[in-house]
């Protein structure tokens, strides 16, 4: 049986850890623990499995399986590939509740939590985050790295660059751009494009840093 990995041990991992020991069936593999270079990442939790070791020193192995649960999208992006390079194999995380339209592309590693929803010929890059209730339109790009953070909603013809960052009820509207490693604020609205590493907030969104 496979042994399952959660990559990061913080709230989000947290999260993934209990939707993992809920859902995933025995026969793709039984949650192990977490790995994350905070030794006490875990302190004060009463969990049922452990922080097995730090990510850097982890070495996978070839029964094990991973699941991405860092948010940050330059971490996530960098411990991602780190582990990819030591020959670490990643779980595409779906929650049953979850709905994957027909024709979507998914890379590696991605994670689609609960109520989360993608619409058909979307495309989902690489170690991209969809986190609760979630919604990505027909015929969307979402780089590599991407963090959809809980009810964000980005509309048909949508194009997100790599390691975009979106807060919770964040919006982009059809056809607007989101470039690579931009943030996007809590609660607002993308009407036509955001420029690669800076950060918007407020609707229509407009730039603050």
């Amino acid at each position: 049986m496979n042994k399952i990995i959660i990559v990061g041990a913080g709230d989000f991992g947290r999260e993934m850890a209990q939707w993992v020991s809920a859902t995933v069936l025995p026969e793709t593999g039984a949650l192990a623990g977490f790995i994350d270079d905070r030794a006490d990442a875990l302190a004060g939790r009463d969990l049922e499995v452990p922080l097995l070791s730090g990510i850097t020193t982890h070495s996978p192995q070839p029964d094990q399986l991973h699941v991405m649960a860092i948010a940050d999208p330059k971490a996530k992006l960098a411990v991602g590939s780190s582990l990819l390079q030591r020959g670490a194999r990643f779980l595409t995380f779906i929650h049953p509740r979850a709905l994957i339209g027909s024709r979507v592309t998914i890379g590696v590693g991605a994670v689609f939590c609960p109520n989360a929803v993608v619409s058909s010929d979307a495309r989902i890059g690489d170690f991209v985050t969809v986190n609760l209730g979630c919604t990505v339109g027909h015929d969307t790009e979402l780089g590599d790295g991407c963090t959809l953070s809980c009810q964000v909603d980005i509309a048909g013809w949508a194009k997100i660059g790599k390691g975009a960052f979106f807060g919770s009820h964040a919006t982009v509207l059809p056809r607007a751009t989101v470039g690579d490693f931009a943030k996007v604020g809590a609660c607002s609205a993308v009407l036509r494009s955001v420029d690669e590493g800076t950060t918007v907030f407020g609707v229509p969104a407009r730039r603050v840093a």
